[in-house]
């Protein structure tokens, strides 16, 4: 169990996962930068609808990632900057469609091999665990999906008033 797991304990849900969440991007960062590869993860979720799904608006972008507009706009920024993507207008002029380019589809090609062994390894540490952790986190987020965790807090505390 880590430092940070004893101090916080159950309490802290979100930040355990924050925490875990930041381990695991900071270690395939570091990974990609050992390899000699020039991509963050922060790109991966843009990478994978581009080339699974084709040319997108980057609000289509943020709405399937789950990202803020704000946020996939940076990411965009920085994957066009490194000319990984490329922006073309829209059917109107405040919309921006986004596809890969040939420096985007050349790296697709070189990132495909090591995106099978992030998951091998996802795989590995799943199995040391002696619960479904994926099926058990798709079942809370169900559980939010169903009633957010403010809903829950409001009732919470108007049961106790």
């Amino acid at each position: 169990m880590s430092k940070a797991s004893q101090l916080w304990g159950e309490f802290s849900l979100g930040s355990r996962l924050r925490l875990i969440s930041e381990q695991l991007y900071g270690d395939v960062d570091r990974f990609y930068t050992e390899q000699k590869i020039p991509f963050k993860t922060r790109f991966y979720p843009v990478f994978h609808l581009l080339s699974t799904q084709g040319s997108q608006t980057i609000k289509s972008l943020s709405q399937q990632a789950g990202f803020s507009h704000s946020a996939m706009s940076q990411t965009i920024k920085a994957m066009s900057e490194l000319d990984y993507v490329a922006l073309s207008s829209g059917e109107d002029a405040r919309q921006r469609i986004v596809q890969l380019t040939a420096t985007g589809e050349a790296l697709l090609k070189t990132l495909q091999p090591f995106w099978q062994s992030i998951e091998q390894v996802k795989e590995d540490i799943l199995a040391e665990c002696d619960v479904h952790f994926m099926q058990a986190l798709q079942q809370f987020e169900s559980a939010l999906e169903k009633m957010s965790f403010y809903q829950r807090l409001q009732n919470n505390n108007e049961r106790r008033s």
